[in-house]
């Protein structure tokens, strides 16, 4: 396959190679999003790409190759020689490196060496043949609230990282609060690698790239962190958010997303995903009141009453009782969470997690949750718990992909 900069190049290039009738050009292109379409479809032995593509630049193209296609080989073609040019390709993985000007004996040459070591490598290699992705029907539970400060992050991390001891390796969370996540000061994660070095990729997921980026936690739970920044939240709309919990979905049986405590698109297309939207909120005025609202756009989306759950965080005597809450929202409560301060700070401000604590009232809550979550979103992929048997799914048929709108 053939990626050059311009129609011009591309013309020249096809022209170097038209007296060698060994070499099948099976698609040619100047455009690089088209090019990893092709290569998924076609499956080229060799990618012949510019090093000034777009609108992947021709090093970051071919890094994408070695990430998404590892049998595929790559060649460069520069205009300028240049040790960092050179030094560069090499590390992103092509195969070789030329600069014009060329000749077709020349092209043909590096064409024939490469496909020789790939050939020698496949020899070597008689086992590792590529196996095709399996896909399941996993669930997704998107945890929001209509204000911040109301516990939620502390609430689907324990929540997460429960239910990962549980199932080790088919839970998944996702921080999509994307300017300011907390997740990893929760889970006491390092914050190397996060959702932005998917950024390039979000609409071409492969499983190799996404884990490269994954987390793994002591509980059996994979976690994909928010940037570190604010300003790389500018980096993904909702077709890319859209195509990740898709993916997710395709690959753990249950994943577990934290969100932003205010409408967005991408809370919008979340929501839209999601199996179950758990809502957070507290015994108080203020925050009934906020989240009353965001019930009232749920609605207005059209989400059946039983896909959104109330959980009401901080519960003591003497607050706001469960019915007077009912009444407020105008829908159930489905689960309650008691205060706890002295645990709650030690998980906010040294990263203990609340489970850790089995004895205390709130962990026993936690587990509680959990235990009314899962028959609600419970798949076959997701398998018997350690403690307990798991209840068989509900068939369900997925809505086609639309960006939900409500009225103002």
């Amino acid at each position: 396959m053939i990626v050059a900069a311009d129609r011009n190049a591309l013309s020249g290039l096809l022209n170097l190679l038209t007296p060698f009738p060994q070499i099948a050009i099976v698609g040619s292109t100047v455009d690089t999003d088209t090019a990893l379409a092709e290569i998924r479809r076609r499956e080229p032995d060799i990618v012949l790409t510019e090093l000034n593509t777009s609108p992947l630049p021709g090093i970051e193209f071919t890094k994408r190759i070695s990430i998404d296609f590892p049998t595929v080989a790559t060649i460069i073609v520069a205009n300028q020689a240049g040790l960092g040019f050179f030094k560069e390709a090499m590390r992103v993985g092509a195969s070789d490196f030329l600069v014009r000007p060329i000749t077709g004996d020349e092209l043909w040459a590096s064409i024939r060496q490469v496909h020789e070591v790939q050939h020698e490598r496949a020899l070597q290699m008689p086992t590792r043949m590529r196996e095709p992705e399996v896909t399941i029907d996993g669930k997704l539970v998107v945890v929001c609230s209509a204000k911040g400060g109301v516990g939620k992050t502390l609430l689907c991390t324990n929540l997460a990282a429960l239910l990962g001891n549980l199932y080790p390796g088919k839970i998944a969370l996702i921080d999509l609060s994307l300017q300011f996540g907390n997740v990893d000061l929760f889970l006491s994660l390092p914050t190397d690698r996060t959702i932005k070095s998917l950024g390039a990729v979000m609409q071409e997921l492969q499983k190799e790239s996404v884990e490269s980026v994954l987390h793994s936690t002591p509980y059996g739970l994979k976690v994909l962190l928010a940037p570190t920044s604010p300003e790389d939240a500018d980096n993904f709309d909702g077709n890319d958010i859209a195509s990740l919990l898709v993916f997710f979905k395709h690959t753990y049986p249950l994943t577990i997303v934290d969100t932003a405590s205010y409408i967005n698109d991408v809370l919008l297309v979340a929501l839209q995903e999601a199996d179950l939207i758990l809502v957070v909120t507290l015994p108080e005025l203020p925050a009934l009141r906020d989240t009353a609202k965001l019930l009232r756009v749920l609605n207005q989306l059209r989400y059946e009453s039983d896909k959104v759950k109330v959980i009401v965080n901080q519960m003591t005597d003497g607050v706001i009782d469960v019915e007077r809450i009912r009444r407020t929202l105008g829908r159930p409560v489905f689960a309650t969470v008691p205060a706890s301060a002295d645990v709650v700070q030690s998980m906010v401000n040294e990263g203990n997690l609340i489970i850790r604590n089995s004895q205390a009232s709130i962990t026993q809550a936690i587990r509680s949750l959990a235990r009314q979550v899962v028959p609600l979103i419970v798949t076959d992929a997701l398998g018997q718990p350690r403690q307990a048997a798991a209840t068989q799914p509900k068939t369900e048929t997925r809505r086609p992909l639309k960006r939900p709108r409500f009225r103002q």
